[in-house]
């Protein structure tokens, strides 16, 4: 639970350092996560995906914070799939 806190607090200080607002921080993730190609591909796909509903999500208008809170889940779930994986 302190890493998904942890996570969520350090892009909130990045957003503010920075003067980022939450797209431009899953924009870049969604680029740098396009060049990874170290993922399983299921694995890529969901992740893939899972972005771009959020991007979508964000440019409809929905609240940041809550869409920051589902940034950090979808890379929790991801890091469970893979621990799985990897038993």
């Amino acid at each position: 639970m302190i890493l998904l806190l942890n996570f969520r607090t350090g892009i909130s200080e990045m957003q503010i350092t920075r003067g980022l607002a939450l797209i431009d921080v899953v924009t870049g993730l969604h680029e740098e996560v396009l060049r990874m190609k170290t993922l399983p591909p299921l694995e890529y796909a969901r992740l893939l995906e899972s972005l771009a509903d959020l991007e979508h999500r964000l440019t409809v208008g929905t609240n940041e914070k809550i869409q920051l809170g589902s940034l950090v889940g979808m890379f929790w779930v991801l890091r469970g799939q893979l621990s799985v994986k990897s038993l």
